[in-house]
């Protein structure tokens, strides 16, 4: 199909594209706005470590075995069931996990805790106990006093929405429903132009018999 051949269904068929393009995009819509559960986060720094070279502590354990110990004393049940027991949750270890995110950048003494949930107020919640319940649980069983919670700047001050980006979701539905409007544009135009040379053709067998039977 030549680009003048398509510049013509564009045209013939505009209501076509138009009607298709805002069907998708008001459905997206709906269902970002009313069906779709939104997803909030809320992070929580920890230093774990000592900085300070020149500290009273000195212990053959390395921060990077520290940083490994805290991560998988974090997400274990020590922690959690306070968190759940105190928030009065009703959830289970599993569940909690499912939410609960952990990141380390190489090379770096600050584990990141990141907590999903539909309720920014419970996100920062949650996020905040557990930071709170895994530092008072790493003392306890190693005895050593290296997490740190950290405060104020450069730390989030509030739950943000990740889930859905109304921005990107929109301009995806945008485009959805362009290419739609014009698939469904083109499939239409394709097969009515189809019918009307199968009833040409029709049209003109009858014709060419009739007048077969007319010579004799």
């Amino acid at each position: 199909m030549s680009i003048i051949e398509l510049l013509g269904v564009l045209r013939r068929r505009v209501k076509l594209i138009a009607a298709a393009f805002f069907s998708v995009v008001l459905l997206a819509l709906i269902l970002l706005q009313f069906v779709l559960n939104p997803v909030h986060q809320y992070k929580k720094q920890i230093l774990i470590g000592n900085i300070n070279t020149s500290s009273s502590y000195v212990d053959p354990i390395t921060n990077e075995q520290l940083i490994q110990t805290y991560i998988d004393l974090v997400e274990s049940s020590a922690v959690l069931e306070p968190v759940i027991s105190k928030l009065e949750l009703k959830r289970t270890v599993k569940e909690v996990q499912d939410h609960l995110f952990i990141s380390n950048n190489k090379n770096s003494l600050v584990v990141t805790l990141a907590v999903h949930d539909k309720s920014p107020d419970l996100a920062r919640e949650i996020a905040n106990e557990i930071a709170e319940s895994s530092a008072v649980e790493f003392k306890e069983v190693t005895e050593v006093d290296v997490v740190h919670i950290l405060e104020g700047k450069g730390n989030q001050t509030k739950p943000e929405k990740i889930f859905p980006n109304m921005v990107v979701s929109m301009v995806i539905a945008a485009v959805v429903g362009l290419f739609a409007g014009l698939g469904i544009a083109l499939l239409k135009d394709y097969f009515d132009n189809a019918g009307k040379n199968s009833s040409a053709k029709e049209f003109t067998r009858v014709r060419t018999s009739k007048g077969d039977r007319n010579k004799y």
